[in-house]
Parts: structure tokens; sequence; C-alpha cells
């Protein structure tokens, strides 16, 4: 119940963030900040551990199959992750220098673990069972190609969010971008938490209700932090230009 509360939360604070910036998305130089934050809040709904398989019958009513919606989540979360990555680097280094870092230590990473990661699901059979995702100890260790899934899209998402992590540091080095990079430090490091937890939960095989919430509330924090820090940098502009233009 508290989990699905604070995704309530979450969406709500991403859903307010977004209609702050809804003029944003004409800005190119604001555009991947406002695409990142809605890939990242739909990922992160659909691979929330707290939504039983239940919450998308449809998909499985549709296919036959299961656990489909953690495919594109995770394809989502890696998504608004470099998209996130990508506005951070080009505020620190110049083109093309910005576009070849970002290729190589990036999008080329990102796209590798995503598509093995995808092997993994099918090879472990998660399509064909409803509950290979949500293994208790007492059901005995997950498959092991499943761990290795979970090892994968997890150690993505936490390598994803510690390069933006390096690039915010570097950015609060300067004053008038610190007050935004400390709340995006504190939304990429619950980005990370999320990753490292996904690592562990990986490698025991199995989950539990513990992990399942204390995943969840970083979840939140990620989310959250990402969209005040969305709307607050924002909102910064905004009275910049007002004040600029009397």
């Amino acid at each position: 119940m508290l989990g699905q509360l604070l995704m309530v939360f979450a969406i709500i604070a991403v859903s307010a963030s977004l209609w702050s910036r809804r003029l944003s998305i004409g800005n190119s130089w604001e555009r991947d900040t406002t695409l990142a934050l809605i890939l990242i809040v739909t990922g992160t709904v659909m691979m929330s551990p707290i939504l039983s398989a239940s919450s998308f019958a449809l998909l499985h009513n549709l296919t036959g199959l299961y656990n489909l919606e953690q495919l594109p989540g995770g394809l989502l979360c890696v998504a608004g992750d470099t998209l996130l990555c990508s506005m951070l680097l080009q505020r620190m280094v110049r083109e093309p220098a910005a576009s070849r870092i970002l290729k190589r230590q990036v999008v080329a990473p990102a796209l590798l673990a995503t598509s093995a990661a995808w092997l993994f699901f099918f090879a472990g059979g998660a399509h064909r069972d409803p509950v290979a995702l949500q293994h208790t100890a007492d059901m005995g260790p997950i498959n092991g190609w499943m761990q290795v899934y979970w090892g994968t899209t997890a150690a993505i998402l936490s390598y994803l969010m510690s390069f933006a992590f390096r690039q915010l540091l570097s950015l609060r080095g300067a004053d008038r971008h610190r007050p935004v990079a400390d709340i995006y430090m504190v939304a990429t490091m619950a980005g990370m938490a999320v990753g490292v937890i996904g690592i562990v939960t990986a490698a025991a095989g199995h989950t539990n209700t513990a992990l399942n919430a204390i995943v969840t509330i970083a979840m939140f924090i990620w989310v959250g932090g990402l969209a005040f820090g969305a709307s607050y940098s924002w909102q910064r502009k905004l009275r910049h230009f007002n004040t600029a233009g009397r």
C-alpha cells in the first residue's frame, strides 16, 4: 500500500513538473530534460516491484505472455537516463566532443546492456512464468538467466546514474548551477541505489518485502528529485528571462 501511494505521489510530482515546464518542449536546450522525465517515470512505474502482474493484465490478455511490462519499462528508463546524461554532458563539453563521449560512454553501453538483458529475459523463460521476477527465499533460487537479466538491467541503470552524477559534480563547481545540481545529485544517488539493490537482489537470487520497499522509496526519491529539479531549474530560467526583459 505504501509503495503504491509513493508511486502515485511520484506521478503527481512529475505531472506538476511537466505542467510547469510545458513551454520547454519547444526549447531545444531544455527538450532532453523534459523527455527524460517522461521516459524515466513511465519506466519506473512499469518496473516497480510493488505493482503486481495484475496491474498489467492487459498485456497478458493480448499476448498470453507474462512480465512483458519489464522490457519496455527497462528500455524507457535507460532511454530517459541516456537523455539526462546527454543534457548534462552538453552543458559541460562543447560539440563535437560531447557527441563522441556520449556515443562511446553512454549510448554504446546502454544499447549493449539493453540488448543483452532482453536476450537473458527470454532465455530465462520469464515470459512464461508469472512469478519469475518475484521469487522469495521460500520459493527457491531464481532462474540463473533471470539473475543475469536483473543484474544487467540494474548495472546499466546504476552506471548511467553514476555518469550523470560525475557530470553534476563538475557542474556544481559553478555558483549558478549549484542549487539545481545539488537536487539532481540527490536524485541520481537514489537512482544508483536502485541499481545497486537490484544487483544485490540478483546476486542473492530472490527478493523480499523489505528490499522491495527500499527500492520503491529510492525510486520515489529518484523520480521525485528529478521532477523537482527540472521544475526548479525551469522556473529559475523564467525568472531570469523576465528580469532581463524589464
